[in-house]
């Protein structure tokens, strides 16, 4: 299960926030119904590198900074 209680957090005071409310209800439901490659997408997901950002900016294009090694 993928828990939204941050972003819905996040969304309080904003327009949003009627949104957010019903997001985990409608997400769960999706999810319930199935889907063929969920859990080969999950594992692909999981296989990825932990990473930690120095900053996170949702608001500007894709930026890449030198933060990441070869690795990531």
């Amino acid at each position: 299960m993928i828990d939204l209680s941050p972003l819905a957090r996040h969304l309080v005071g904003t327009p949003l926030a009627v949104w957010a409310q019903g997001l985990q209800a409608q997400l769960d439901s999706k999810m319930e119904k199935g889907h063929g490659d969920l859990e080969r997408w999950q594992s692909a997901l999981d296989a990825l590198p932990k990473i930690q950002p120095s900053s996170v900016d949702l608001l500007n294009g894709l930026v890449l900074d030198t933060d990441c090694d070869d690795a990531t």
